[in-house]
């Protein structure tokens, strides 16, 4: 504290100067226990509030599209009814894998010379 005090009175009054001391590395330091894994009831009590608000706005932004009733709109919901096929077929746990698998463009090993043609003022 005497040292603090110190410079303190030799610097700016409007500037706190605060001495660290880093700590030495704790040998054989306890790891972290891993939290306990969320019940059934836990996970779908902390999953549905956020999964209802999902699907309320994906319910409102079909309700918009439908009201426009334009060709775009039709295409738009075309595309999310297949993606929401796809969200909702049963089987297995990688529904967000599929979905962004349909939503990507396939991989082009040549796209850094697409890219560069693309644009001529790009430099990679």
């Amino acid at each position: 504290m005497a040292e603090l005090a110190e410079l303190s009175d030799r610097t700016d009054a409007t500037r706190l100067v605060v001495l660290v001391t880093p700590l030495p590395p704790i040998a054989n330091a306890p790891v972290p226990e891993t939290p306990p894994a969320l019940t059934d009831a836990e996970l779908a009590g902390r999953e549905w509030p956020a999964l209802r608000a999902s699907i309320i706005d994906i319910a409102a932004a079909l309700d918009r599209l439908d009201a426009t009733g334009g060709s775009e709109s039709a295409r738009v919901r075309a595309e999310a009814e297949a993606l929401l096929r796809t969200l909702l077929a049963a089987g297995d746990a990688d529904r967000a894998e599929r979905l962004l698998e349909q939503l990507s463009r396939p991989y082009d090993p040549a796209w850094r010379k697409r890219f560069a043609a693309d644009n001529p003022d790009e430099s990679l």
